[in-house]
C-alpha cells in the first residue's frame, strides 16, 4: 500500500522567477534608450539643436548659441556663439564645420575639410591667474589630425587692441611624426605675412619653419 502523505511531502516547491531577469531587461532598455537619444541628438537637425540647448543649461549660460544648422555627422554651422566667465568674454559671429566623420573609424584620423570662423572678439575682464607654463613631456596626440583649410575672418583682442584679419591656414599631424602648421595669409594694420612651422612631437621638440612679412613696424618698412 502506497503512502500518499509521504509522496506529497516530497513534491518540490514551485520555482520562483529570479529577480535578475527584471534587472537585465531594465538595463537593456536603458542602454537602448541612451543609444537612441545619442543618435537623435547627433544625427538629426532638431536633436543637434537641442544638444546645444542642453550645453547652455549645463554651463549655466556660459556657452550660448543663437542658431544651429546641420548635424554632427553631416557637417554643421553655429551662429552667434558666446562664451563668458569672470575673466573673459568671447563672441564668435559664426562657425562652419565640414568634416569626414567616417575617417575616425576607417583611417583613425580626424579630417576636417573646411573650418570657417567668422569675426571673433575676445575681451579680457582681468588678467588671468595662470601658473607658469611647464614644458610638456610630449606633444603626441592619440590620432592623426588633418585640417585642410582653416579660415578666420578677423580676431580682435581687448583691451590690448590686437587686430588680425584675413587669416587662412592649415594644420596636419601624423602620429609618430610632426605637427605641421602653415599660415597661408594673415593681415593686420601693420602689414601682411605668411609662415610655415614644423614641430617634432618628442623632446627636444625640434622646431623648423620660416616666415615672410610685408609691412611697416613703427612706420619703418
Amino acid at each position: 500500500m502506497t503512502d500518499i502523505s509521504s509522496s506529497q511531502t516530497n513534491v518540490p516547491p514551485p520555482v520562483k522567477p529570479q529577480r535578475w531577469y527584471g534587472w537585465l531587461v531594465g538595463l537593456i532598455l536603458l542602454l537602448l534608450g541612451m543609444i537612441l537619444a545619442c543618435v537623435w541628438l547627433s544625427a538629426t537637425e532638431a536633436g543637434f539643436a537641442v544638444s546645444w540647448q542642453i550645453a547652455e543649461r549645463l554651463t549655466s549660460g556660459a556657452v550660448v548659441t543663437t542658431k544651429v544648422r546641420g548635424t554632427l555627422w553631416q557637417g554643421f554651422s553655429l551662429e552667434g556663439v558666446r562664451y563668458q566667465d569672470d575673466e573673459v568674454h568671447v563672441d564668435i559671429q559664426h562657425i562652419a564645420v565640414d568634416w569626414r566623420p567616417s575617417a575616425l573609424f576607417s583611417q583613425y584620423a580626424l579630417i576636417v575639410k573646411k573650418l570657417a570662423i567668422g569675426h571673433v572678439r575676445i575681451k579680457r575682464l582681468r588678467p588671468s591667474s595662470s601658473s607658469p607654463i611647464k614644458e610638456p613631456l610630449s606633444l603626441a596626440l592619440p590620432l592623426n589630425i588633418h585640417i585642410n583649410h582653416l579660415s578666420l575672418a578677423s580676431l580682435v583682442i581687448e583691451p590690448t587692441l590686437l587686430y588680425l584679419y584675413g587669416i587662412e591656414a592649415s594644420y596636419h599631424y601624423d602620429v609618430g611624426r610632426r605637427h605641421a602648421f602653415r599660415l597661408v595669409s594673415l593681415r593686420s594694420p601693420w602689414g601682411k605675412g605668411s609662415a610655415y612651422l614644423n614641430v617634432a612631437e618628442a623632446k627636444p621638440f625640434v622646431l623648423r619653419g620660416e616666415a615672410q612679412l610685408d609691412g611697416l613696424l613703427d612706420k619703418v618698412p
